[in-house]
């Protein structure tokens, strides 16, 4: 067994890869099933990873293509968080000098004689492992004629070939490709989970910040792992002292972000000259009109949220939801839903200056008038009315016309 300890000027997301099942966050319905897998020896010949950008689809095939040609028992990747003791393949798997594993950029390599290389190539058997595992990125790049000439490798592929396709977009794959793979769809990272990887990183890396610029960075990338990781990287750089979300906001450019719930804030108490010169301030700051709108979106989903007592479910730091909580006392869910709509359907070009259709959006979602909080309606017992008694109709004989 070979000890290894990466020590290296990478940057972070590459530095703190996960190179077992267990350092794998937050996607515990895949790493089980595919573990599970691994123990009963009942693996397929393809899979297909979808999923959003940067939560982990390439590096669980890596993990995945490690667990197939690990020769140890037991195997080195089912050990625990903090454990990293490797054998000779696995080692050449981290290092990326497998021969074995093969990833290809379905991006770059495309056309149809990309595929028939491929063919052609997974013919011969493995040189050290004992499985030839190819991972194709980006799997919807490929072409209409590549990805038919694809599946005749995916029906039938050499005995010691494992495929492993990786995307973003697996409803652009055709149904043949997809039906002969496990599909195992990734989900976005909880922000929670992303905050405290990155506590863990920042402690390791001896980056001093504090716990809300963390969660902001973490609920401010979209669900993936990478991205705050790039953004942990990014604000490091600031020098040596303490690092908080006034730091964060300022070195970043992210005022929108704190400046959008006080225009919100403004437009719902109809403060129009308040408004529009704050609006003025973040443009002439540098922030995008457009990004302005999508953080007043954001809020506005946010108050609905928790006027509906759903504040569990946002992806927002703590500080935020209290926030929410207390404007969305204010006003109506008619109110708030009307506001929305005005904005949502406001087209607003990006880096518009001056911002005009931003600020003629803002002007309309001001004139909206505030619903007061409806009252229920009490239905008194009223008697019901007597009505007067109909009288016979007499029906007269009428002579037939002749």
């Amino acid at each position: 067994i070979i000890r290894k300890q990466i020590m290296d000027n990478r940057v972070l997301y590459q530095k703190w890869r996960p190179l077992t099942f267990s350092e794998i966050v937050d996607q515990g319905h895949i790493t089980q099933t595919l573990k599970n897998s691994i123990d009963q020896s009942r693996t397929s010949h393809a899979y297909l990873f979808a999923g959003p950008r940067g939560v982990g689809k390439t590096t669980t095939a890596r993990v995945l293509a490690k667990a197939l040609n690990c020769p140890e028992s037991p195997n080195c990747t089912m050990q625990g968080p903090g454990k990293r003791e490797f054998c000779e393949v696995c080692t050449s798997i981290n290092a990326g000098k497998m021969i074995d594993l093969i990833e290809i950029d379905a991006a770059s390599n495309r056309t149809i004689d990309n595929i028939r290389d491929i063919k052609d190539k997974a013919m011969y058997a493995p040189n050290m492992g004992s499985k030839k595992v190819y991972i194709i990125d980006e799997a919807h790049g490929l072409t209409g004629a590549a990805q038919q000439a694809f599946l005749k490798l995916l029906e039938e592929p050499p005995q010691n070939v494992v495929i492993i396709l990786a995307t973003t977009e697996a409803d652009s794959l055709p149904l043949t490709i997809i039906s002969r793979c496990q599909r195992f769809d990734f989900k976005r990272i909880n922000h929670r989970e992303i905050s405290n990887h990155l506590s863990v990183i920042a402690k390791e890396e001896k980056i001093k910040i504090d716990n809300s610029a963390l969660d902001l960075i973490s609920v401010n990338s979209s669900g993936s792992l990478r991205d705050a990781e790039n953004l942990l990287q990014q604000i490091s750089s600031i020098g040596d002292e303490d690092i908080n979300e006034e730091h964060l906001l300022k070195f970043l450019g992210m005022g929108a972000h704190s400046a959008s719930l006080e225009i919100l804030s403004l437009v719902l108490e109809k403060e129009t000259d308040k408004v529009l010169a704050l609006i003025q301030s973040e443009v002439n700051n540098g922030i995008d009109p457009k990004m302005i709108k999508d953080r007043l979106l954001k809020d506005l989903r946010g108050l609905i949220y928790t006027k509906n007592g759903l504040s569990t479910l946002l992806e927002e730091t703590e500080h935020t939801i209290n926030k929410y909580s207390g404007l969305s006392k204010k006003y109506s869910l008619e109110t708030l839903g009307a506001v929305t709509s005005v904005i949502l359907n406001s087209d607003i070009p990006s880096n518009e200056h001056p911002p005009i259709n931003l600020e003629i959006a803002i002007l309309d979602a001001c004139l909206i008038e505030k619903s007061a909080p409806s009252e229920p309606v009490v239905q008194e017992n009223v008697a019901p009315e007597k009505s007067a008694p109909s009288e016979p109709v007499v029906q007269e004989n009428v002579a037939p016309e002749k």
